[in-house]
């Protein structure tokens, strides 16, 4: 069995961090009821409510490219990750619609750090005839959080709660953003 390389570790705790990202942008879907129900709102309030995470993401993807260029992969992941993770648990801790609004936007901007980033490290740390399998594998991986914003995130709703749904996955993704800001420390990439 091939001996995991520190660079195929970092490679592998991107994925990981990618499934959250795509958990936390899709799992709304399940909680529905329950933040209609709690926040007292309609549901064109909800879906605006849900959409602010797609706003602020899509309108942060030209900076997202630009930070990965100027300050690094390492650095553009750990703090907008980190500002990802602050959006999860002020979401889970919201007393209403508009303060888990704007928990929404800190999500998708601390999220719209890992896609752009990760292929950023996959471009310098693989040669280029590896970066289309690459890009494949962690696009597959990541998928999985679509996976999880399902059925699974259902299922721990129903036995933690909406709030608790999302507080202890965002501790995860916290964990992953240090081991992995500390990996990439002396993370060794191509020159090119």
């Amino acid at each position: 069995m091939p001996k995991l390389t520190q660079r195929g570790l970092v490679f592998l705790i991107l994925c990981l961090v990618f499934i959250f990202a795509l958990f936390f942008r899709f799992n709304t879907a399940v909680i529905v009821g329950d933040l209609m129900d709690e926040f007292a709102i309609p549901a064109a309030s909800l879906g605006l409510m849900a959409s602010a995470f797609f706003y602020a993401y899509g309108a942060v993807q030209i900076p997202v490219g630009f930070l990965a260029d100027r300050v690094g992969v390492r650095y553009t992941v750990f703090y907008l990750g980190l500002l990802g993770v602050g959006g999860c648990i002020i979401f889970g801790l919201s007393s209403g619609l508009h303060m888990a609004t704007w928990a929404r936007v800190l999500m998708g901007i601390g999220t719209a750090g890992i896609w752009i980033p990760s292929l950023k490290y996959l471009a310098i740390s693989y040669k280029p005839n590896e970066f289309a399998t690459m890009t494949g594998i962690i696009n597959a991986i990541g998928g999985q959080g679509l996976i999880l914003a399902t059925l699974p995130m259902a299922v721990m709703v129903e036995r933690i709660g909406w709030r608790l749904s999302y507080i202890i996955p965002s501790l995860g993704m916290l964990t992953l953003l240090v081991v992995l800001y500390h990996l990439m420390r002396s993370s060794p990439t191509r020159s090119s």
